[in-house]
């Protein structure tokens, strides 16, 4: 699947355009749009919902999109790029970013990592447990924190399987820790360790290795 991309120069323009035109849908793409907006639309209109937390919306966002565009669709490489989310967001679906976040620039095209759509698709990308269900119950009961820091803190680049394991092993940690922030401190801990060790090489490999990293807290 090709999905067209746009720069920086183009993306602040059309954002103005959808500010003058109310953030709505102007035709490109029709059957791009097509695929995109039922099941997605779907999704945020439960923004607005009081019973529906906005965590929740935003990783059954993630879904839709990562079925839609999983990586044997459209490639790893096309979903790092910032200039295919970008068109997505402002070309294809700028009612449903809005409705989401309201006039935040940042959330459409001008911070590379904020953007919503690419934030929830690497979200469920970092998280993948095989499948969709899996993937969902070692979700649930999360925040919107732990998808800044498992997508903002990239470093020098993700660590998939890594990553995965981390978010695998994150919820039998956080039932019986007194940590409130325990994600946030193990991705500390992670970020510090990996300057001098290798997870895959280390004693139990990466589950052994993620294992230590909680573990740790209760040396705190």
């Amino acid at each position: 699947m090709i999905i067209p991309h746009i720069v920086n120069s183009v993306a602040e323009e059309a954002y103005k355009r959808l500010q003058q035109t109310g953030f709505s849908y102007k035709g490109a793409n029709p059957e791009l749009r097509a695929m995109l907006y039922l099941p997605l639309n779907e999704i945020v209109k439960k923004f607005t919902s009081k019973e529906y937390k906005e965590y929740t919306a935003d990783i059954e966002a993630g879904l839709v999109l990562y079925s839609l565009f999983s990586p044997d669709k459209i490639g790893l490489r096309s979903a790092s790029d910032e200039g295919i989310w970008k068109y997505l967001s402002i070309e294809i679906a700028p009612d449903l970013v809005y409705a989401r976040w309201g006039d935040k620039e940042n959330r459409f095209w001008k911070e590379k990592r904020r953007i919503w759509l690419k934030t929830v698709w690497w979200f469920i990308h970092l998280s993948w447990q095989g499948d969709e269900e899996s993937t969902r119950k070692i979700l649930q009961d999360l925040t919107t924190d732990e998808i800044v820091q498992l997508v903002e803190r990239a470093g020098s680049g993700y660590r998939v399987d890594l990553n995965r394991e981390i978010m695998k092993q994150l919820p039998a940690y956080r039932s019986k820790s007194t940590h409130r922030d325990i994600f946030r401190v193990v991705m500390k801990f992670n970020t510090a360790r990996l300057i001098a060790t290798e997870p895959s090489f280390s004693e139990g490999g990466t589950v052994g290795y993620v294992r230590r990293l909680f573990n740790s807290l209760s040396q705190r």
